[in-house]
């Protein structure tokens, strides 16, 4: 039986070692090939005409893809679109439209194309809707005509006429962008920088940016997130003036302009090959999601550093990857996920500085953690764990405080130069008053009033667990979501930050709120591990674990102070605390584990099954926004 299996595998073992050798080539090969049906496969819209009511005058008109036009919308106005694609045999099947107004006709080459509508509707200006043209279209030169008619109230306007493939709304597409990602994940990960993460732990990572890639399918760029309109607009107007605006000139103009001149730039490109304006978001969207996985990759990395055992690390590792609000920092379209990037990698060498006092390791922390409060001034935060660290070091070694002293001090200098830096670079580059703490919170006069909050005692200290397994989710303008609460808003951002479907005042799908008040459980229980963890920790522990708890104080510290300062919610939403998460999703399997450690099992028991359900509440979560 044995020579039975032994012969084949005996030829088979020559062409795996020949496979491996030549394995980059091939999958190469194949990325090149998805890559030529991916830009070949979507329709090419051309001759895009309208009629606008508004402007009865000036007839049909020649009009961009896309046409947002002027003004926030009228009863009376109406809107005939026309426009013309080319349909071959590799073109998509599934055409995705997108207009300001709900539909009076829809109609491609004479046909009603109305009852081909697989998905979504017209009226909904944020996401369109998708058809089938497979029976309709011809080969060659199609046309399409859509007449619209605004029935609904006065609203704000940010996207306007947009027709294109379905693109990732395409299952074939999808998979092939999918299988696109795994090979380039492939090579980086073997290849380009031959990662010491064990291979579940990269399993994790590619599942995580699989997850994220499906969620951009069924997620449009303002959806699910916040002030995305407010960051395209800085970049329209970057784009437009070639210079920096003044920080009142838009919404998130304030903002340092790093982030938004590289996605600036990236517009332009995929303007200028072709690409309409909601596959452009969703590349971007994209790009997002590959900043964020290095966040990961670097998290996992400090994951590895506090963990021998690989369960521990898989459910850390999990509990990181998978929770619902990481899910949507990383699809989003703003400067926050580089933040967030350069902040875990800057906190990875922390630790790697805190555990072997390597000097090097400190000042490669200190540079990344720069980088990040040049993106974004929350990173300040990683300052403030920096300074202390260090202080605290140098005082523990007093024989050799002045050689401490001599080592450390440069950092207080970059540290310095650091929080400099923007303000005069505005100062020297931005017209206007660059002055001020706009940098923090620069447009904090803009906020409307129904964002404002109490501010009392009471707002600080009360917590009702009963009602946050109960409203899972949060809403910046609605009391009854628990936003008046500090410690409400906090957990519940942490979990599933500004999270609303459609922008709606409702709290999501059926599904959604049946699985929601399980996660919440799992959090309130996990959460009290790490508390009892934090009082009852030994001695010999507390030294390696001291730097977790301090970036959770430090970070709870600046969040309190800010919303003290500025009682408003987005004070408080989950960009000002995603930076604390890392933490605590340590910290969760360590003190599990520590009642295992202790005869707890029964504890320990609850423990694991909390981060069990937590994780696949979570994935389930994720893969059900749509």
């Amino acid at each position: 039986m044995n020579n039975f299996f032994t012969a084949p595998l005996g030829r088979v073992r020559p062409a795996l070692h020949m496979l491996r050798r030549f394995d980059i080539a091939i999958l190469l090969t194949i990325a090149a090939f998805i890559i030529a049906y991916l830009w070949l496969s979507p329709i090419r819209v051309h001759d895009l005409t309208l009629e606008d009511s508004h402007f009865p005058a000036k007839g049909e008109f020649a009009t961009p893809n896309s046409y947002r036009p002027d003004g926030d919308g009228d009863k009376e106005r109406t809107l005939l679109h026309r426009a013309q694609f080319e349909y071959n045999a590799l073109s998509q099947n599934i055409i995705h439209i997108r207009t300001l107004d709900c539909e009076k006709h829809v109609l491609l080459n004479g046909q009603n194309l109305l009852p081909k509508n697989i998905s979504g509707n017209l009226c909904d200006d944020y996401n369109g809707a998708y058809f089938d043209i497979s029976e309709t279209a011809v080969k060659g030169t199609n046309k399409l005509e859509i007449k619209t008619q605004h029935i609904r109230s006065h609203h704000i306007v940010y996207f306007g006429f947009d027709v294109s493939s379905a693109n990732l709304k395409s299952p074939a597409y999808l998979a092939l962008v999918c299988l696109l990602a795994t090979i380039f994940f492939y090579c980086v990960f073997t290849r380009l920088i031959r990662s010491s993460l064990p291979v579940y732990a990269l399993a994790i990572i590619l599942v995580a940016l699989l997850l994220r890639i499906w969620v951009v399918s069924n997620t449009s760029a303002l959806e699910r997130s916040h002030d995305v309109y407010g960051h395209i607009e800085y970049m329209d107007i970057l784009i437009d003036t070639k210079s920096l605006p003044e920080k009142q000139k838009c919404w998130s103009c304030y903002h340092p302009p790093y982030y938004f001149a590289s996605m600036a730039t990236v517009k332009v490109v995929l303007k200028k090959i072709g690409v309409s304006e909601f596959n452009l978001y969703q590349i971007m969207m994209l790009c997002s999601v590959a900043t964020y996985s290095v966040c990961i990759y670097f998290a996992f990395l400090t994951i590895r550093r506090f963990f021998d055992r690989p369960s521990l690390q898989i459910f850390s590792m999990g509990l990181f990857a998978f929770l619902p609000s990481s899910v949507m920092h990383s699809v989003a379209i703003n400067n926050d996920h580089w933040m967030f990037t350069l902040f875990s990698v800057s906190f990875y060498y922390f630790i790697v500085w805190w555990q072997t006092k390597a000097t090097r390791a400190y000042y490669t922390s200190l540079l990344f953690a720069s980088l990040s409060i040049m993106v974004k001034s929350s990173g300040i935060v990683m300052f403030a764990l920096l300074g202390f660290f260090a202080l605290g070091y140098a005082i523990s070694q007093h024989r050799n405080f002045l050689v401490m002293v001599k080592r450390y001090s440069p950092a207080a200098a970059l540290m310095f130069a650091a929080l400099l830096f923007n303000p005069i670079a505005d100062k020297i580059a931005r017209p206007g008053d660059s002055g001020g703490l706009g940098s923090i919170i620069g447009n904090f006069e803009k906020l409307s009033g129904g964002l404002t909050i109490s501010n009392e005692a009471q707002n600080y200290l009360h917590f009702d667990p009963v009602e946050f397994i109960n409203h899972p989710f949060v809403h910046p303008i609605d009391d009854a979501s628990g936003r008046q609460y500090y410690w409400t808003a906090l957990f519940k951002t942490a979990l599933y930050g500004e999270f609303r479907d459609f922008h709606a005042h409702d709290e999501g799908s059926k599904l959604r709120n049946a699985i929601a008040p399980i996660s919440s459980i799992a959090f309130l229980l996990l959460l009290a591990f790490i508390i009892v963890h934090a009082l009852l920790i030994r001695r010999e522990n507390m030294a390696r674990h001291a730097p977790l708890y301090t970036l959770i104080a430090i970070c709870l510290a600046a969040s309190i102070l800010m919303r003290a300062l500025l009682p408003s919610f987005p004070i408080n939403d989950f960009r000002y605390i995603w930076s604390i998460m890392i933490a605590p999703c340590v910290l969760a399997p360590l003190a599990v584990d520590n009642c295992a450690q202790r005869n707890l099992p029964m504890l320990s028991y609850i423990g694991y099954g909390a981060m069990s359900a937590s994780i696949l509440v979570s994935f389930i979560f994720c893969l059900s926004m749509q």
